[in-house]
């Protein structure tokens, strides 16, 4: 008996301390996996607790992308675009990946079932939807904007002379646009053929 009670002692205190919901469930999953489930003491609460921490992870996660979106922290290497949307989706994947887990769990099945658990389901496809649309706006408003400069400067000879020299007249948003036609390219994204075009003659 005074095993089972440091057992469980320890399990509730390593449950605690975790800083994340996923952490939690990981760490669930790996006592389980030495143990039979019953013999973890109130395991569907220690359920319940997860997905009570994860909504409010939700809610934090969603409320950094709120008060960053209009000039999120981007990567050092990354352009202004690619980076936004490699920001957005490094939070997106914060929320995706830990409910991804949950939904392949039979216990977390079950409680999916209740009124709170199908509120949180629409809150994170409804959070999901959110990002994705951020995404496609970057994208869009780059695009249109990708057209119109390369249309512009591809009018000019990229090499001319000057002062009986041969110079390069290769506009530095040209250098953008082929930064973040290889970043976007990378991200999944089907990059404008004007795009390629201004890498081709880069």
């Amino acid at each position: 008996i005074e095993i089972d009670l440091k057992k469980d002692k320890f399990i509730d205190d390593s449950f605690r301390k975790l800083h994340s919901s996923e952490a939690a469930f990981d760490l669930l999953m790996n006592m389980q996996k030495l143990q039979n489930v019953e013999a973890i003491k109130d395991v569907n609460q220690k359920y319940r607790d997860i997905l009570n921490r994860f909504n409010m992870e939700i809610e934090s996660i969603y409320g950094i992308f709120i008060k960053e979106k209009d000039s999120p922290p981007i990567t050092k290497n990354l352009p202004k675009t690619a980076g936004a949307i490699a920001w957005s989706r490094s939070l997106l994947q914060r929320i995706m990946r830990p409910w991804k887990k949950f939904q392949k769990v039979p216990e977390l099945v079950i409680l999916s079932k209740t009124e709170s658990v199908l509120n949180m389901s629409k809150k994170t496809d409804a959070k999901e939807k959110i990002f994705i649309e951020y995404e496609r706006s970057l994208f869009k408003d780059w695009a249109s904007t990708c057209e119109l400069i390369s249309i512009e400067h591809l009018k000019s000879f990229i090499i001319k002379k000057k002062n009986n020299r041969i110079v390069c007249n290769f506009n530095p948003e040209l250098s953008q646009i082929i930064e973040e036609t290889k970043y976007l390219d990378k991200l999944g994204f089907v990059v404008p053929e004007v795009a390629l075009n201004v890498i081709l003659q880069s």
